[in-house]
């Protein structure tokens, strides 16, 4: 599933993995990412809370504005 992050700072989220980098999400404002939970994150919502839209996409779109 894929997320524009409509924020205007940077922002991390602990309880999400980018899954292109496998590592925590840090979004920055405008960008595309793919995201899942992060482990042992259970419970919280499958789709980050705040300034977040979903975009359909393909894999050339990744981290572009």
């Amino acid at each position: 599933m894929s997320w524009r992050y409509t924020g205007e700072m940077p922002a991390t989220y602990p309880a999400y993995i980018d899954q292109v980098t496998g590592r925590t999400l840090v979004a920055e404002p405008g960008c595309v990412y793919d995201i899942a939970r992060a482990e042992g994150a259970e419970g919280i919502p499958p789709r980050p809370d705040g300034p977040w839209e979903r975009v359909k996409t393909t894999s050339s779109d990744k981290g572009k504005e």
